[in-house]
Order: structure tokens, then sequence, then C-alpha cells
């Protein structure tokens, strides 16, 4: 008998980094189920709407993140069942056709553009804007249609969401990972 497919939670968007990690663990065993934030993530692992959730915690650049740590914290009901250091690949993505030169703006969630900050050093005409997520950031490059519009995420949203890899490892040391900590319900 196949076991039941676990739907897991993370912030964000398909294609984030959270995401990918969900994919790393359960090995296409699990459903990854997006949250707008850290605090909703941790709301449907408490209700069960979800078996487990996945929260980065800090990156080897950046820092922590502290909303997630923020939500982690207040959640008594929840225990930490494994925790993964998991390697980040920031790139470029922009449409097909785009190049670094026709770029304008760079959308991407805070910590992804704090990692890449050597990169604006040296691309000074590239605007970083703040999103919420990786994935989302993505997502709306590529329903933009805009060659001027490009997103800080990793290679599978650049999959997933049709997009091309401009310029990849742009992360300000080769070695960036992320520590995210997977929870469940106390009871679980």
């Amino acid at each position: 008998m196949k076991a039941p497919i676990q739907r897991v939670a993370f912030q964000g968007e398909h294609g984030a980094y959270s995401d990918e990690v969900i994919a790393h663990v359960w090995q296409g065993s699990a459903q990854s189920c997006p949250q707008r934030d850290f605090r909703a993530v941790i709301r449907e692992v408490s209700t069960g709407s979800v078996e487990f959730g996945v929260l980065p915690i800090r990156n080897a650049i950046a820092g922590p993140v502290v909303e997630s740590e923020a939500a982690l914290a207040e959640a008594d009901d929840l225990r930490v069942v494994r925790e993964i250091l998991f390697p980040i690949r920031n790139c470029l993505l922009a449409l097909p056709g785009a190049r670094l030169d026709t770029i304008r703006t760079v959308m991407s969630h805070p910590m992804a553009i704090a990692q890449c900050k050597r990169f604006f050093a040296d691309h000074p005409a590239l605007t970083p804007v703040p999103g919420y997520d990786t994935g989302g950031a993505a997502r709306h490059v590529a329903s933009g249609r805009s060659l001027t519009q490009a997103a800080i995420a990793g290679r599978a949203a650049a999959a997933r969401y049709g997009l091309t890899i401009v310029l990849e490892n742009i992360d300000d040391v080769p070695d960036n990972r992320t520590l995210f900590r997977i929870v469940t319900r106390k009871s679980f």
C-alpha cells in the first residue's frame, strides 16, 4: 500500500527555495501548499490543515529570517522534526530575449536581494524591488511580459515559469546556504 501524500506548508509561491526544500526532503511524496506569510504556515500546521511546515531560519550571507523566527517562537504547539542546510544558488531570471543590458528592475524577497549586494554594486543600473518571495517574483516577471524586468530566484523557478537564466550564482559568496526547519504539531 502506498503511503499517503503529506501536505507541507511554506511561505511563498511554487518555485521558492522553501518549495525546493520540500521537493528535496519528500522526493515527490508531498504536496507543497503555498502560504502568503510565515504566520500562515504556522497556522496551517497548528490547525492540522497540513502535516508539516517548512521555515527558513538563517542564511549564511543575510543572517536570520526574523519574521520566520518570530512566527515559530510564538507557536508553542509545534515541534521541530528536522533541520536542513540547503544550498542557495541565486540566479538572475528574465523572459526569453531579455539581456543584462535590457533589464532595469530586479524583484525578489528582501533576503535574496540581501544575498546579492555585490551583484547590485557591480550593476548600478539595476534597481532592486522587494517582493514577498522568490517564486512569486519569478511568476510576476513571467506574467509581466517586459524585457526590462527580472527576478532573483533559483533554477526551479526558472523552469516552472519559463524564464531564462541570464546570470547564475549571483550570490555574494559561492557557498550560500540557508538553514530550514521542518515543523509539525506536537501531537502529530
